[in-house]
């Protein structure tokens, strides 16, 4: 049988198959390398020891062991925002561990890996499984499980959840099945990410219009009649949420309110890309601007293809990435419109946003991976070494920040460290840095300390866990005292 017999050419299609899968079956394992590496960090830098606004939730919970908790505590602001749905979730964490704070990280770690395998699923269904869209997942994961995030903060789940409900309404909307189940389902997420905070209230009004011109539903009524009614009950219900937040106490630059919107909106836009502590406001808000007007431009342009019925037309694949990066946006113009109404004309002296960062990840997500989706034949070449450019670009500005946020997650497993000793030894020595325990009143601490002991929370130093991190032993003999005995 001659080497061109069919069995040979069958047997050199099974091997290339083969390659193929198992170069797809590495990369996209690489591609979930930052999520096995942050899970390796949290259980190695994880203290079970309350920081920071944690001690907010050992208050609440010393008051369920005394009967005084009150429901209506969970919807009082706290730092400018209302969690009561990450509060209760943490609570009843706290009280199903013993009240290990540790589970918070774990928690938030969990909305993070929903939130990938929702993005995972769009990219095999938009891009396939080719090594694009294992590269583009590893980039998601890079700015998903970014250590410039506080993991080990019960706050941060107030946006890590809304944003896994967007991804996955988005994607609900956008799969085949009933319409009845969609709607069901979106409405379900809105609901959901409504209760996190105030970002996840701007998703109210985002998450059914995504749905409604994802799905298209026959009505008798005008859908301009439907958008704008339901539009001003989100207002409305942005607007209640702020009654009784009075205006900023601390001080701070005044600038116009449209002025001050944009930058709220393009340095939170541009926090996957820069360094929050270490870029400049004004690089910020150029980087911001830039994937706004990125985001804008693509999806006026696939609207454009899409109605001049243009070749070629990727509409269909797009459409889901430019509805999420859409809805992200919207969800943070919403955000500054209205803290900017109810919080009065000022700028935060520290330089803050005001608006979490995580929420511009489904933003970027829009304006990179549309980029990617097939183009015209001729033009291929030069898009190809422009995504490869693009995708390096990527990469180097995710490895910066990771290098950078280890080290500031470094510095803060120390602060835990030197918070837990310093609750041990609270009756004895005042702690050094009392802000870390939520208050400056050591009568306070001491209280809080004296709950978590008697009911079983302190976890008990080991003789074998050092007591200070960065202590130093000195060779150098010290010289004998001049003691006066009288």
């Amino acid at each position: 049988m001659g080497n061109g017999s069919p069995r040979n050419a069958l047997g050199s299609d099974w091997g290339k198959a083969l390659r193929i899968f198992c170069c797809r079956i590495v990369l996209f394992t690489l591609a979930l390398s930052p999520v096995w590496v942050t899970a390796k960090l949290i259980s190695t830098h994880a203290v079970n020891t309350p920081f920071g606004d944690d001690w907010r939730l050992v208050d609440q919970l010393e008051k369920l062991h005394l009967s005084q908790f009150s429901w209506s505590e969970l919807c009082r602001p706290v730092d400018g925002e209302r969690i009561p749905l990450p509060q209760i979730l943490h609570l009843s964490a706290l009280r199903l561990t013993g009240g290990d704070v540790r589970t918070d990280a774990w928690m938030n770690f969990t909305w993070l890996a929903a939130t990938s395998f929702g993005v995972l699923w769009l990219l095999l269904r938009t891009l396939g499984s080719g090594p694009g869209s294992a590269i583009l997942f590893l980039i998601a994961n890079l700015a998903l499980f970014s250590p410039t995030q506080d993991w080990f903060a019960m706050r941060e789940s107030a946006v890590i959840l809304p944003v896994a409900c967007l991804v996955w309404a988005n994607l609900a909307a956008s799969v085949p099945g009933s319409t009845v189940l969609k709607l069901l389902t979106c409405a379900l997420l809105a609901v959901t990410a409504s209760a996190t905070g105030i970002y996840g209230l701007s998703l109210l009004l985002t998450i059914p219009v995504l749905a409604t011109c994802a799905i298209g539903i026959p009505c008798r009524v005008r859908p301009w009649i439907i958008a704008s009614t339901w539009g001003l009950f989100t207002l409305l219900a942005l607007r209640i949420y702020f009654q009784d937040f009075g205006p900023p106490s601390h001080g701070g630059k005044w600038m116009p309110p449209w002025k001050q919107g944009l930058a709220m909106v393009f340095e939170v836009l541009s926090s996957p890309l820069t360094d929050p502590r270490s870029t400049p406001p004004k690089i910020k808000i150029w980087v911001g601007a830039a994937l706004a007007t990125t985001l804008l431009g693509l999806a006026s342009w696939t609207l454009f293809t899409t109605i001049a019925r243009r070749p070629p037309c990727p509409g269909a694949r797009r459409a889901p990435w430019l509805a999420l990066g859409g809805g992200g946006l919207l969800g943070i113009a919403l955000v500054a419109v209205a803290r900017l109404s109810a919080g009065g004309n000022f700028a935060p002296p520290d330089g803050g946003s005001m608006i979490p960062e995580p929420a511009a990840i489904p933003v970027l997500l829009g304006a990179v991976v549309p980029l990617f989706l097939p183009g015209r034949p001729q033009r291929r070449p030069r898009a190809r070494l422009l995504s490869a450019a693009l995708l390096l670009l990527l990469l180097g500005t995710q490895a910066t920040l990771w290098v950078r946020g280890t080290a500031t997650l470094q510095n803060q497993y120390e602060s835990r460290l030197r918070a837990r000793v310093a609750l041990h030894l609270c009756r004895i020595f005042p702690p050094e840095n009392p802000l870390s325990f939520g208050t400056s009143d050591p009568s306070t601490i001491l209280r809080r300390a004296r709950f978590l002991h008697d009911e079983g929370y302190l976890t008990p130093l080991p003789l074998s866990e050092p007591f200070w991190p960065d202590r130093r032993v000195s060779p150098r003999k010290l010289p004998p005292p001049d003691a006066v005995i009288t």
